[in-house]
């Protein structure tokens, strides 16, 4: 299986939640925005990982779909 990682910057409050959480798919940017270091993801245990984000993500601004 293998996911695509997106983050909706405009959207994203910057909170750091993902980036603490799981610093080997996201940083923050300068700006204080999130910032994806990987958006095809092919790995199981990174896409369960995401797929904990997503639902955590104050804001929603963690998509992640199939393909």
């Amino acid at each position: 299986m293998t996911a695509k990682l997106t983050i909706d910057r405009t959207v994203c409050g910057g909170g750091g939640l993902c980036a603490i959480t799981y610093p080997k798919l996201f940083r923050l940017a300068d700006d204080g925005h999130a910032v994806a270091l990987a958006t095809e993801l092919d790995d199981t245990d990174d896409i369960a990982a995401v797929e904990d984000l997503v639902a955590c993500c104050p804001t929603e601004a963690i998509t992640l779909t199939s393909g």
